[in-house]
């Protein structure tokens, strides 16, 4: 027998040069994608029509094939929310070879890095919880408002913080260390994912080769883009997933290999904290340590397909553009101690800032970043684990700190940065 394990397959993933032009026929384009085992499902359709010709007979369908219509093809996948494995020290290059980098870059839309230096970037004399002095000319070549940068503390954890402003020589944080880092100590870089705004053209689209054991069991995607859902359950490894849509899609003869996976190092959800920042959300907030059972992070964009009868490849698309919708919303389950004061936020409408650090070594490290958010209900009580608890509900705007925001990225109501 022929029959194959389903489990057994191959995902790779491009950036396309051109809407919904197949690139199988160039492997070098794709990067393989690491997925979690029996969560990727593709789906090609085409559009069957009915001629519907008047017949003699009652089941009769002389001279009236159904004619082939539109094509597209949808893709579901689960992936990890994971670090490099190589945190940007402020000397080393990016990397190209990245495929959940190239992921998030799509589905996202705006990307933001630095411009790496000829040394190491290290923590410099004279910094305080709320001003980092790093190594002179690395704070605005590897960093920029809205992006991030991580350093090690005494404890030997690494703390990320968002960029709220920086010089030449130093960085001031979104929201204030919980000690002051000690000169000498190693500084990290982030690349940082944010929204588009999608006003200049269409999104960019991806291609995924899609390949399983059983002849015949080979896919491409094409003309890709979609929405995603983040999984940080407590204990667990953090995971990210993908629903995606096709404009059209063709039949590959790849045949199945090993894959290739680089930069890629999961992180499990523990020895992590949740900040919310309190105070002038313009300058430098309070931290404030949230204990809490549960996190929920929503993310709220959608895509509209741009149709149009010359669309390529029998897909009637030609692109696809961003829909308007609340970026991001959540909810977070804590604990009722003296440390939730900030609860009482909703009846006031108090701008406060979540940010959500997983992972605190070198090991990996993604800080999820609702710049400016407000409670959205009047918290509940809420057993957390059968302690006394709140159910806090939120809901993000577009950054409101950065003074005269340049970029998407800088606007944007949420982003990831993984280092």
């Amino acid at each position: 027998m022929t029959v194959q394990v389903s489990a057994l397959g191959r995902t790779r993933i491009a950036a396309e040069a051109a809407f919904a032009v197949d690139e199988s026929g160039t492997p070098a384009n794709f990067l393989d994608l690491p997925i979690v085992e029996n969560s990727g499902t593709f789906v090609p359709l085409t559009e069957h029509l009915e001629p519907q010709l008047q017949q003699q007979y009652l089941h009769s369908f002389t001279n009236s094939k159904m004619v082939l219509g539109k094509k597209s093809s949808t893709l579901a996948l689960q992936t990890y929310l994971a670090g490099t494995g190589a945190p940007q020290d402020g000397n080393n290059a990016w990397s190209t070879t990245w495929a959940l980098g190239r992921l998030l870059a799509a589905l996202m839309g705006a990307v933001q890095q630095g411009t790496p230096q000829v040394a190491a970037t290290t923590v410099q004399a004279g910094s305080t919880t709320s001003s980092v002095n790093v190594t002179a000319g690395h704070g605005n070549t590897l960093g920029s408002p809205g992006g991030a940068y991580a350093v090690v503390l005494p404890n030997g954890l690494i703390e990320a913080r968002e960029i709220l402003s920086c010089t030449a020589n130093a960085v001031v944080p979104k929201v204030a260390h919980s000690t002051a880092p000690q000169a000498g100590a190693a500084v990290y870089w982030a690349t940082t994912f944010g929204l588009t705004n999608n006003t200049a053209g269409l999104l960019s689209t991806l291609q995924f080769l899609i390949e399983g054991q059983e002849a015949g069991d080979e896919y491409v995607g094409l003309g890709m883009q979609g929405t995603l859902a983040i999984d940080i359950t407590q204990g667990q490894i953090a995971k990210l997933s993908a629903n995606l849509t096709g404009a059209s899609w063709v039949r590959s003869s790849a045949s199945l290999a090993a894959s290739t996976i680089t930069d890629f190092s999961p992180i499990a959800h523990m020895t992590s904290e949740l900040i919310v920042g309190t105070g002038t959300i313009t300058s430098t907030q309070t931290r404030n340590l949230v204990s809490h059972s549960s996190s929920t992070w929503t993310p709220g964009f959608a895509n509209l397909p741009v149709t149009s009868p010359e669309g390529p490849a029998s897909s009637g698309i030609i692109g696809w553009k961003r829909a308007r919708g609340r970026a991001i919303t959540g909810q977070v389950q804590v604990y009722d101690d003296a440390a939730t004061n900030w609860i009482t936020a909703d009846t006031n409408r108090t701008d406060l800032s979540l940010f959500q650090q997983v992972g605190m070594t070198t090991s990996g490290i993604v800080l999820l970043s609702a710049p400016t958010v407000q409670l959205s209900v009047v918290p509940p009580r809420t057993p957390a684990n059968d302690l006394y608890g709140f159910l806090v509900s939120w809901a993000g705007r577009n950054d409101e700190a950065i003074s005269s925001p340049s970029t998407d990225v800088q606007r944007s109501a949420f982003r990831i940065h993984i280092f």
